[in-house]
């Protein structure tokens, strides 16, 4: 049927397929029973034929995905609670987009499913299926052929409404489903400022206005630029450059940092007079 419905609609049966990916918490409900005749004798499905089912969802839609960018995206989110050997399968496959395709664009949204794949699962380590760690390191090699050209473009995510981005080395993962908020806080904090001070040492001032314009919360791009001891020479030219823009993005940036440095100065007054 599934296979019927490929061949007419190629499209709606590809969201079927999607929805059919194995689930960490399925729900299901029973089927409408009949008003007029006995109900049927239905034998109860078996684990091994609900694995069977599976395998082939998950094989049919490596199949249909081939080396299709786009679907391999929608695929890599969904891999967690596959067999070991269909992600094996996967990955090939997208070595193979990696080498074989030149669209830019396909290539980055790749390349940062992967990396919120990696960071979710290094974050939140799962101890009961040790393979996937191993395929964590396959897919971060895997990111390096597909990573982005633009020195910018790896450092958005860091820069969203996001709290918590997902690094791909954490070093503060939860324990026991338990996460240390205030660490990973902190780490957080501290990426930010680490991907400033880069856009700052390769493109300057220039670089951080940049950054700025496409960052999606790019106050946060002033209050890490204010916590970066190599940029506090060129402290004043910042505020004025950006405070002075008719972008509101870049106005929100020098705002941050005027608001960084304030805080600093009375925390540190602060201390001094007690």
């Amino acid at each position: 049927v599934i296979d019927a419905f490929l061949r007419r609609e190629p499209e709606q049966a590809w969201d079927l397929l999607l929805e059919l990916m194995p689930k960490s918490h399925p729900l299901s409900r029973r089927i409408a029973e009949p008003r007029w005749r006995p109900l049927p004798d239905i034998d109860p499905m078996t684990s091994a034929e609900w694995w069977r089912a599976q395998t082939w969802v998950v094989r049919r839609s490596l199949a249909v995905a081939g080396f299709d960018g786009k679907r391999l995206c929608a695929l890599v989110a969904k891999s967690a609670l596959w067999a070991p050997e269909e992600r094996e399968i996967l990955l090939d496959q997208i070595k193979k987009f990696a080498v074989t395709s030149e669209d830019k664009v396909v290539q980055t949204e790749l390349w940062n499913k992967l990396r919120e794949f990696v960071g979710f699962h290094r974050t939140y380590p799962c101890t009961a299926d040790p393979v996937l760690t191993q395929h964590l390191s396959q897919m971060e090699a895997v990111m390096e052929s597909l990573a982005p050209e633009d020195l910018i473009e790896p450092y958005l995510h860091l820069f969203t409404a996001e709290e918590l981005p997902r690094l791909t080395h954490p070093k503060a993962t939860s324990a026991e489903a338990k996460p240390e908020i205030e660490e990973r806080l902190r780490e957080a904090e501290q990426a930010r400022r680490d991907a400033v001070s880069a856009i700052f040492r390769a493109l300057g001032l220039d670089g951080l206005r940049a950054l700025a314009c496409r960052a999606k919360q790019s106050w946060r791009v002033g209050w890490a630029a204010a916590g970066v001891e190599e940029i506090s020479g060129n402290e004043c030219e910042l505020i004025d450059r950006t405070l002075d823009a008719d972008d509101s993005q870049v106005r929100n940036t020098g705002l941050a940092a005027c608001g960084n440095n304030l805080l600093k100065r009375v925390t540190s007054e602060m201390f001094e007079t007690s």
